[in-house]
């Protein structure tokens, strides 16, 4: 890996940290294990928390529905606490 002044490499970020993606997350893993590289951090998001923890992430982003609230939330039946709501929809 080249040196670049002022950047450190402390790990990796995962996104969406969806369970389906666990063989990939795995694998990126070894290889950084295996080159010697730092893998502090292995930080996920967007996906469910437990999900993150179960993919090996030390932290979890959870803030980006904050942002795109106003493509998901269409009606006041949608802040109910029973609502369902698809990833993939809006």
């Amino acid at each position: 890996m080249q040196h670049i002044d002022g950047l450190e490499l402390r790990g990796l970020m995962i996104y969406p940290s969806l369970l389906s993606g666990k063989a990939a997350v795995q694998e990126t893993i070894d290889r950084f294990t295996n080159a010697n590289l730092p893998l502090e951090i292995i930080s996920g998001g967007t996906g469910e928390e437990a999900d993150s923890k179960e993919l090996s992430c030390t932290e979890h982003r959870s803030g980006s529905y904050v942002y795109e609230a106003q493509t998901r939330i269409q009606g006041p039946e949608d802040l109910s606490p029973n609502a369902v709501h698809s990833a993939s929809s809006p």
